[in-house]
């Protein structure tokens, strides 16, 4: 027999030493007994950084298998080896045993915010409000992976307390019911928010009181869309999302490009972002970024459907695998005015005698750095919460309330339409045609961000979206994952969602 958490971290943590704003900013790490480091403020400090290390691990591919690749946005690649990306996704044909990701990631990161939750509060600290802080930052991540949990697997086993030591037995723990998982999330976020001292957000790549309303706004908009909470849960999601707004310095970004840059990480447009940069100790890149790029290499002149030469470009000179390129229905999704349209999705095209011959499509959204000759590499931020998504969350609020979204999706076709604004503007419809617009607003908004799987369902478009789930309405199953074989192997107490 083995415990449920069987590569979470036992009797040790390990930690990284990272100055305070700068939190993955990161020098060599070590491991330290538990029960033996936490004895100051400075540990404290040491063990929040070593949170987020694990948080961030979740973030270079896991997110996006969970939240965005089985909506079906992208496929067979130039570089496609048929078994990561594809078919298994994009047409929905995994089954419990195909290589997807399971939850220990989540639960590994769970176990971190656990042993602060733990520990720190019987720290004594010079300054109680930084006590606090962490605190409320540890709660905020335990929240966001079990709702992460949630939308993807439905209830599974709730631990709160760290897990550093086993006894046969007491680790084989039965999964929650959602209902159960719903509120221990709410209630997490609820003591969040309750300890930051202030509204302050730093460099935006920590958890701070307004992107916990915007999480809170989005647990509850789930909740009351999805689990049956109606009007009242989305009452309270609308209220979050507009006291986020209220709290927090943010605005829309002129230039959509600028938000993605690398050279311009936490930008007014970001509530929360996941840090990545290059030298840190784990050195870990954002893998997405680089599945979804591709070399113009070699002597072959690349050219843009514009005319735009690539070769010697500064946009992919190097680095990138291509194994999953966007998908031909999202491409014919974008108008040609729309300004996001060369940010999520290029055609690369060869130039041979004089004519233009479709090569491959990359994702320029996270399109890396140059660090030097030829060394492109992807340290791009991965975006947790931005304005834009959380206007049209309110929209999304608002027309399931009965109120005209109109507003705030207009705000953000404006900035997309530019000059060519007039004529493209939103009107509101009947509910059910703003849903659709809210829709396919987010699937132009924010394709590969890791969040359009979750909204197909939340809106209850997936099975007329998504590829491959198209015709199959009778398989209501299919819109939570299956609990990887492995996970279920390891612990005797956990039963298959339905149908798989």
């Amino acid at each position: 027999m083995k415990p449920i958490l069987k590569f979470i971290p036992i009797f040790f943590l390990t930690l990284t030493f990272v100055a305070c704003e700068d939190v993955l900013e990161l020098a060599p790490t070590s491991i330290i007994g538990v029960e033996t480091f936490f004895q100051n403020e400075d540990d404290a400090r040491v063990a929040m950084a070593g949170t987020y290390v694990q948080f961030r691990n979740q973030f270079s591919y896991e997110i996006y298998a969970y939240g965005e690749m089985r909506a079906g946005t992208l496929y067979l690649g130039y570089n496609d080896d048929s078994g990561w990306w594809t078919a298994m996704y994009h047409d929905n044909s995994f089954t419990p045993v195909s290589p997807y990701p399971s939850w220990y990631g989540l639960y590994r990161t769970i176990h971190h915010a656990n042993l602060i939750i733990q520990k720190v509060p019987d720290l004594d600290f010079s300054n109680e409000g930084e006590k606090n802080r962490i605190i409320a930052e540890a709660y905020a991540i335990r929240a966001f992976n079990y709702f992460t949990m949630l939308k993807t697997w439905g209830g599974v086993p709730i631990i709160t307390e760290p897990t550093a030591g086993f006894k046969p037995g007491e680790q084989f723990i039965a999964r929650s019911t959602e209902a159960e998982l719903l509120s221990m999330i709410k209630n997490d976020v609820e003591m969040s928010l309750n300890l930051f001292p202030n509204d302050h957000m730093g460099r935006r790549n920590r958890w701070s009181r307004p992107s916990v309303l915007v999480l809170k706004g989005d647990i509850h908009l789930w909740s009351g869309q999805v689990m049956g909470g109606g009007e009242g849960d989305i009452s309270t999601a609308l209220i979050a999302f507009n006291n986020a707004v209220s709290a927090a310095d943010v605005a829309l970004l002129p230039d959509y490009d600028e938000i993605f840059r690398y050279h311009n990480k936490g930008n007014k447009e970001i509530f929360m972002a996941v840090h990545f940069r290059k030298d840190e100790s784990s050195n870990v890149h954002m893998h997405f970024g680089t599945s979804t790029g591709r070399d113009p290499f070699g002597a072959i002149t690349y050219v843009l459907d514009d005319g735009t030469l690539l070769q010697n470009s500064v946009m992919f000179p190097t680095g990138g695998q291509n194994r999953g390129a966007p998908a031909v229905w999202y491409q014919e999704l974008h108008d040609m005015e729309d300004q996001r349209r060369t940010v999520s999705w290029l055609a690369i095209n060869r130039l041979v005698g004089g004519e233009l011959i479709p090569d491959h499509w990359v994702v320029p959204k996270f399109r890396g750095a140059n660090f030097g000759a030829n060394a492109r590499e992807f340290f791009d931020d991965v975006i947790v919460y931005r304005y834009a998504d959380v206007l049209l969350m309110i929209a999304e609020a608002k027309n399931a309330l009965g109120q005209d979204p109109a507003t705030e999706i207009n705000l953000v076709r404006q900035r997309a339409f530019g000059d060519e604004f007039e004529g493209n503007e939103f009107v509101s419809g009947t509910q059910e045609e703003n849903v659709d617009a809210i829709m396919m607003e987010r699937l132009l908004e924010l394709g590969f961000e890791g969040k359009l799987w979750w909204d197909m369902i939340r809106l209850d478009r997936a099975f007329d979206i998504a590829p491959g789930l198209q015709g199959r309405e009778n398989e209501q199953h299919l819109l939570k994952w299956p609990i990887n074989q492995d996970v279920l192997s390891q612990n005797d107490a956990l039963i298959q969602n339905p149908g798989w």
